[in-house]
């Protein structure tokens, strides 16, 4: 009983941490949120490393390729992948990002038959049906303001599930190699981190780091929801079979429509939900494939 509850307490803090942004986004940038969540991630990680592993043992466990390995991840979902998320939220708020989003675990299954080896199922052309009908669903319902999220700001929600995706599959690979989730995702989030300030001081952008107080509260709230949602999911699959806390997992779409409905204010239609459930669907049938 308690591999499912972990798995939906996982998308319930993958939920929380959309509208934490959403509302930071308010007063400050998409690159202070990415900077302040990563930087709560990385002080979470590092202090469960140095307690549950010891951060020579951690450390030992890399070699060479795993250390570029883990690098290439961090440049990839945790920042860039998260930079494409707020740009979306705020193209076309979370209810309708969030859905499409969710459709990572499929880009992560083509890319897995493509490059790991794994095979095409009957699950994965049901999942792939559902999922684009319930985008479809999404991309010509208006809201309740009346606004219509049009082709081209359906490419954002897309693109990051694909960034998403590939994530998921490259760290199945890594994870062969290294069995440790815990030191992964410390050292993914690290190099994420170090590739952000990297950027920012070339760039000349070090002033937008400069907090700004009801931003820098809500991006510091999301770190901590992101870093729940980590544990609870890794806690998951260490007492559980995939099968059973992807599924689960899969359902925080409706957690950030929800969410975003009762502290966004963002007007939901019945299409709007119709659209996001249908994806979850989606989602939880390509799931099952693996």
């Amino acid at each position: 009983m308690i591999v499912p509850i972990l798995a939906l307490i996982s998308a319930f803090f993958i939920g929380v941490n959309s509208i934490c942004i959403s509302k930071g986004l308010d007063h400050g940038t998409r690159l202070q949120a990415l900077f302040i969540t990563l930087l709560v991630n990385n002080l979470v990680f590092w202090a469960l490393l140095f307690f549950f592993v010891g951060i020579q043992a951690g450390i030992q466990a890399y070699n060479i390729s795993i250390i570029v390995w883990f690098l290439f991840l961090g440049l990839l979902g945790p920042s860039l992948g998260r930079m494409l998320n707020f740009s979306s939220f705020q193209r076309i708020g979370v209810a309708r990002t969030m859905p499409i989003v969710g459709a990572a675990p499929l880009f992560a299954t083509f890319i897995a038959i493509g490059f790991l080896g794994e095979r095409f199922s009957f699950y994965i052309l049901i999942g792939i049906f559902l999922i684009m009908l319930g985008i479809a669903l999404l991309s010509r319902e208006k809201n309740q303001k009346g606004d219509r999220a049009g082709k081209k700001d359906l490419l954002l929600p897309l693109l990051t599930a694909c960034v998403f995706g590939l994530t998921i599959a490259l760290s199945k690979k890594g994870l062969l190699i290294l069995e440790n989730p815990l030191i992964a995702v410390t050292f993914t989030v690290t190099s994420a981190l170090a590739a952000v300030l990297l950027y920012t001081v070339f760039s000349g952008k070090l002033k937008e780091l400069k907090p700004v107080k009801p931003a820098f509260l809500f991006y510091t709230f999301a770190g901590i929801a992101t870093s729940i949602a980590f544990l609870s999911n890794f806690t998951a699959l260490s007492k559980g079979n995939v099968s059973l806390v992807a599924p689960m997992l899969a359902t925080f779409p409706l957690f950030g429509v929800f969410l975003s409905h009762f502290f966004l204010q963002e007007g939901i239609t019945k299409k709007i939900w119709l659209g996001a459930v249908i994806i979850v669907l989606g989602i939880i049938a390509v799931n099952f494939s693996s």
